[in-house]
């Protein structure tokens, strides 16, 4: 449950409307008995969450306050809650800044409907909720903001022209946690169903495997030197410590980092580990990965330890091929695969996939070669590794996991992607923006 301390007294109103979205846009009302038990709980500022029994065979469901949605114990499958109280509040009008982040503020009124749930809210003595008559917005009274939960973009809202937050803010907030078999169903729900269960794609990425065959000059951006007048060719080689030469069928080359090799001997290095030699500039080659597909959905239900969030979940597939010379049996026949893993939403969680997705494009999530956890040999196994469950701890590769972010980002670094790479992140996961405003102006 969540701790609060309540602003002002609120009593249940009887004629709250409570319903669960049956599709979208088509909204039906809860039976009387379970209207009455939500609204019990939503004048209690300590009920996060109430568990009801509907239908004939009195199944289970979690319907989740803060969030505005209910889930089957069983199944996992989300829908969306909507609460109307059936009265308009006077005189405290709400705004949600529409300056579209150009360094200026453009109040514009939330709708009457929104103005009635977010008064509701406030009066209520609780921080969250999602608003969805007009699209998915996850409202922040502890920091008066609004979130679109198709876009991500954030805007500031206000309560008769002050955004400071409600006095029970300060309060510290804990939730509890959902089951670990409650997680569990959601998220075989989404490996069966994808986007059934209110999620969406937001990313699709194809990688070319390059079958051995790189422009290294291109990548590198070398440049040929002339013997003599731009290099001396008794200097000896930093790589074979042999002189360079002055050869023309092995010419001296100055990659873009400054540094200068033999042609021959660098562009095998650079095959084996993609940075200099001599100062270890990295440089973006295409790794050994085999072709293959990464798609990212962003699904409503929340991993352990991350309650109150949207999870990423990520779908590789490869299929069968054959080995090309980058890989260490060229000519054998490899083995595919399909993995499914997650990561939760949030700042940490959107830049890490966002490094991810710049880590597939690069061709160095996967490789060919042994399973660690089979022995078996010429398969697709890990390169950089994933939580492949959204429950259970590190133990069972999954969440919680405190370092685990810290510890991906350093294999990606260690494979010459770099964090910073790949910032910022909000601009390369999915679609460029396409919020067309908050609630009101929709």
């Amino acid at each position: 449950a969540i701790v609060r301390a309540p602003m002002t007294s609120f009593a249940p109103q009887a004629s709250a409307v409570w319903a669960w979205e049956d599709r979208p846009g088509v909204w039906q009302p809860y039976d009387p008995l379970t209207t009455s038990q939500l609204e019990q709980a939503f004048a209690k500022a300590s009920d996060s969450f109430v568990d009801v029994a509907l239908g004939p065979r009195q199944a289970v469901y979690r319907v989740e306050l803060d969030d505005m949605r209910q889930m089957n114990a069983r199944t996992g499958y989300v829908r969306g809650v909507l609460r109307t109280s059936g009265h308009a509040p006077r005189g405290c009008p709400w705004e949600y800044d529409d300056g579209a982040g150009m360094g200026s503020q453009a109040w514009l009124p939330f709708t009457p409907e929104d103005t009635e749930r977010l008064e509701d809210l406030w009066q209520a003595g609780r921080l969250r909720t999602v608003l969805r008559a007009c699209g998915a917005y996850a409202i922040d009274l502890g920091n008066m903001q609004q979130r679109s939960l198709t876009t991500g973009k954030v805007r500031q809202i206000r309560r008769n022209g002050s955004s400071a937050p409600p006095p029970h803010a300060a309060v510290a907030a804990r939730r509890r946690p959902l089951p670990p078999a409650l997680i569990a169903a959601q998220a075989k729900r989404a490996r069966r169903s994808p986007g059934r269960g209110g999620g969406r794609v937001v990313d699709e990425v194809e990688f070319k495997s390059h079958e051995g065959f790189l422009d290294i000059a291109t990548i590198t951006d070398w440049r040929l030197l002339r013997p003599v007048e731009e290099y001396d060719p008794e200097e000896d080689c930093p790589i074979t410590c042999c002189p360079l030469g002055a050869s023309a069928e092995d010419p001296v080359v100055r990659l873009s980092c400054g540094c200068q090799f033999n042609r021959s001997t660098v562009e095998r290095a650079l095959v084996n580990k993609p940075q200099c030699p001599t100062c270890h500039f990295h440089y973006a080659m295409p790794g050994a990965m085999p072709s293959g597909r990464m798609v990212v959905r962003h699904e409503p239900f929340a991993c352990e330890g991350n309650e109150g969030t949207g999870t990423y979940v990520i779908d590789y597939s490869f299929p069968d091929g054959d080995q090309g010379p980058q890989h260490p049996n060229p000519g054998a026949k490899y083995h595919g695969t399909e993995r499914t893993c997650y990561v939760p939403d949030g700042p940490e969680g959107t830049r890490l996939v966002a490094l991810l997705k710049k880590a597939f494009q690069r061709g160095i999530t996967f490789k060919v070669g042994t399973s660690v956890t089979t022995g078996r040999s010429n398969v697709v196994t890990w390169a950089i590794h994933h939580k492949t469950s959204p429950s259970g701890g590190s133990q069972n590769y999954g969440w919680p996991d405190e370092g685990y972010y810290e510890r991906c980002a350093a294999e990606c670094a260690a494979l010459g992607l770099l964090p910073e790479e790949s910032a910022p992140a909000a601009a390369t996961i999915g679609s460029p923006d396409r919020d067309q405003g908050a609630p009101a102006s929709n």
